[in-house]
């Protein structure tokens, strides 16, 4: 703009002048006479052009000169007045992030028209914690030298690049400014004094934040669970600025020392979801250990950390194959006072040879889970078949059902570290295991009737003396 308006005035003054310069450009060719006489000469345009070019590259010095004469003669005055440029906010002066902004510039030009020049206006911003500021609108406002009411001499112009603080990382005290440039002078809104809103200098802006929350956390999946089971981490993220939230898993061991973690973003809103089929938390070594976890979450500005979350308790990876639970009385009469054999079959799964315990309780309303014995069992891959020759019932325990259940220690097959069957039979509710004419009850009656005789022999003769 100054260039080209330096130009117009040379091309001006070069019209009414005769000027003595540089002899290697021919002056301008005359044109011809006007239909009035006069002989009068208009400029050649093409020829003033080269000598224009001809003096910025002889004489760049002078020609600089030349244009600042130039330029400033005819704008520059005594009587010029530096327009008023003022921010007009109507807002409250402490809001959050995503609370919505209007901010408009204010101007007062009560300079004549013909002596007005072109303002440009630049937004800045100077952020919590910065030194210097910032330009918000990427190119400047500009106000042209009739847009002015008349009655007032002043207008607005609207502000559009700053509509909320949502981008800012830090959150505070921020203040807004407006740049001012009429082509020779510089200064800001705030070189205005004596304000009182909704008019300011500066604005001075408290910029809080709603921090995220994290809900709904739970751990889902199977119940035992074995380290290859799959396991879903989940919860639910939300912000009251729709702040996209970053969410940190931290899993850690026995010891609470953390194991990995690994991150995700998402929209307010959304769930979070971690699966242990992507991130490959636990292993094969992992089994029979237990596990904790915890959540950090931010949103650029707040970061918060859960309190700690209980699971995964991993199983001991299966070592052993069993089936063929069962149980046989002695006879089909299934007394109380009979053996009972329990067996179950066995076998290593994995390759090579391994010892387990085995234990067999029993269950019965009078004797509820009667532990009765223990075996090792030394296993290798080839099943074999575990026998317990077991006497479990007393007389209590005539006429009752019963179950029973065989306890390891190592895991089979399902994840399970024992295996329990109900009998379908019933103890006999016969109490006397033996008949009453029988040689042994024979035997008893007798011995019964003479200890009754001797302890009546021995208490008359007592009582006698």
């Amino acid at each position: 703009m100054r260039g080209f308006v330096a130009v117009l005035l040379i091309f001006f003054c070069l019209s009414v002048i005769v000027v003595q310069g540089d002899r290697d450009v021919p002056p301008p060719s005359p044109s011809k006479a006007s239909s009035s006489g006069g002989g009068s000469r208009s400029p050649d345009i093409e020829n003033f052009i080269r000598q224009v070019e001809s003096w910025k590259t002889n004489y760049p010095d002078r020609f600089d000169y030349l244009k600042k004469l130039l330029y400033k003669e005819p704008f520059t005055t005594e009587t010029y007045k530096i327009p008023a440029v003022l921010i007009y906010y109507l807002g409250n002066t402490s809001l959050n992030r995503s609370d919505k902004l209007n901010i408009d510039a204010y101007v007062i030009n009560n300079n004549p028209i013909e002596i007005r020049r072109a303002l440009y206006l630049t937004f800045e911003e100077q952020d919590p914690g910065s030194k210097s500021f910032k330009q918000v609108n990427p190119s400047p406002q500009i106000i042209q030298t009739n847009e002015y009411r008349e009655k007032f001499n002043d207008t607005t112009r609207t502000l559009p690049d700053l509509t909320s603080f949502q981008g800012l990382k830090s959150v505070g005290l921020v203040k807004l400014r407006i740049k001012v440039t009429d082509g020779q002078y510089d200064w800001y809104s705030s070189n205005t004094s004596n304000i009182a809103p909704p008019l300011f200098g500066d604005l001075m802006l408290t910029v809080k934040n709603n921090p995220p929350t994290l809900e709904n956390i739970s751990l889902i999946g199977p119940n035992p669970t074995r380290y290859n089971d799959p396991l879903d981490y989940v919860a639910k993220a939300d912000d009251p600025n729709g702040d996209i939230v970053n969410v940190t898993l931290h899993v850690l061991d026995e010891k609470g020392v953390e194991r990995k973690n690994v991150s995700q973003e998402v929209k307010a809103g959304d769930q979070v979801l971690f699966k242990t089929s992507q991130y490959g938390f636990f292993g094969e070594g992992d089994a029979g250990k237990n596990f904790t976890y915890y959540y950090t979450y931010g949103d650029g500005i707040n970061i918060t950390n859960t309190s700690i979350f209980d699971g995964p308790h991993l199983k001991t990876s299966p070592k052993i194959w069993v089936e063929n639970p069962k149980v046989e009385a002695e006879d089909q009469n299934s007394y109380w006072w009979q053996k009972y054999t329990f067996s179950l079959d066995m076998s290593n799964q994995n390759p090579g040879e391994s010892n387990v315990s085995v234990s067999l309780y029993t269950n019965t309303p009078a004797h509820p889970w009667k532990k009765y014995e223990t075996k090792q069992m030394h296993l290798t891959n080839e099943p074999q078949t575990v026998r317990f020759d077991a006497w479990p019932f007393d007389v209590s325990d005539a006429n009752q059902s019963f179950s029973y259940r065989f306890s390891f220690s190592a895991d089979e097959q399902q994840g399970k570290d024992f295996i329990e069957r109900a009998s379908k039979d019933v103890i006999n509710a016969k109490l006397v295991k033996y008949e009453l004419i029988s040689g042994t009850g024979l035997i008893n009656l007798i011995l019964i009737i003479l200890m009754s005789f001797i302890g009546g022999i021995f208490i008359e003769r007592w009582f006698y003396r």
